[in-house]
């Protein structure tokens, strides 16, 4: 049975009953004579009054039910290839409002699958071409005996293509972990300015020419005003690739970071000067594979930028971006403080 013939039947059987104990109240406050007459009038009455209530009910809850039923066939129509369709709202009523809620939810689902064929096909595209390159590679070199430092030479070749495909493959998987917001990974409490010194000494020791300055940014604050709650291999990953970024895209090679507080927050200014960005790549630093055109000669994947975005979001932080093309770019990252 349907939930439109529960609802009537249930509201006309409710009438039933109610309409006699009514009927009888009125005459009994009239005094008026019960003879066979009155007892016909009584019951053309209650069945006149029980059949008006069932067809106003039946069409009150049809109308209602109906735009359910609407938003029900509506939502059927909609599949993959038609994503952008939405629900048409009408009326300030709850309907409408579950209507709008619904719109909501289709715009997330529809970024959610725009964002995964992207990655899909970035990904195909970046894991393809270091593979047609060890492909190669290695059939030039049976083609025809060679002497063995040229075999060395197409080994070590290969092994930094293996090297690159490595460090893909694992930046990938850190972005899955973070991406998976039923795991906890917030589990201790952590200083900013350490984590920031951990990440100079890697990079310095694994980026030869890169120089980075860290200082802190004014005076009025404590030690335990620069802890947060947060994991600290995480943001120490997050931090290591914007100062990488730095590094790679300045003129010199230098790295100014600033490590303060602001408000309720731990501040972390990167800042270097190079390159900058353009202002309409901007929006789209933070994408998955996505790449500025004025980073073509720079080898990378683009996942670098969208791996800390994830990890200062789930650090319940936020981070912005200044940049004036040619001259100089400022990542601004916020995070609040742990005792707050």
């Amino acid at each position: 049975m349907k939930i439109k013939d529960k609802i009537i039947l249930t509201l006309t059987g409710i009438a039933a009953l109610l309409m006699p104990m009514l009927l009888l109240a009125g005459l009994w406050t009239t005094n008026a004579p019960v003879d066979t007459g009155m007892l016909w009038w009584l019951a053309g009455t209650w069945v006149l009054g029980v059949s008006l209530f069932y067809v106003a009910g039946n069409f009150i809850v049809g109308r209602l039910l109906g735009q359910v039923g609407k938003i029900s066939a509506d939502l059927d129509s909609i599949y993959p290839k038609n994503l952008e369709k939405r629900l048409v709202i009408s009326g300030e009523d709850e309907l409408a409002q579950l209507s709008l809620s619904v719109n909501k939810l289709l715009d997330r689902i529809e970024g959610a699958f725009q964002l995964q064929q992207t990655f899909i096909s970035n990904f195909s595209h970046e894991l393809k071409n270091p593979l047609m390159k060890m492909v190669s590679q290695l059939e030039l070199s049976i083609l025809k005996e060679r002497k063995p430092a040229e075999y060395e030479q197409i080994i070590r070749s290969v092994l930094e293509d293996l090297i690159e495909l490595g460090h893909l493959s694992d930046t990938l998987l850190e972005l899955a972990k973070v991406g998976d917001q039923s795991k906890d990974i917030m589990p201790a409490t952590v200083r900013i300015d350490e984590l920031l010194f951990d990440a100079r000494e890697f990079l310095i020791e694994s980026q030869k020419g890169c120089r980075i300055l860290i200082d802190y940014q004014g005076s009025m604050f404590t030690e335990e005003q620069l802890t947060v709650i947060g994991n600290a291999h995480l943001l120490r990953t997050a931090f290591v690739n914007i100062i990488e970024n730095g590094c790679k895209f300045s003129y010199d090679g230098q790295v100014l970071v600033r490590c303060g507080v602001e408000a309720n927050d731990v501040c972390i200014s990167i800042r270097n000067r190079g390159f900058g960005i353009k202002e309409r790549d901007i929006p789209h630093l933070f994408d998955p594979f996505f790449r500025a055109e004025n980073t073509a000669a720079f080898k990378g994947y683009g996942i670098g930028l969208p791996l800390v975005h994830r990890i200062v979001k789930h650090h319940k932080g936020q981070i912005e971006v200044i940049s004036v093309e040619n001259e100089e770019t400022n990542f601004i990252i916020r995070i609040p403080i742990a005792a707050l």
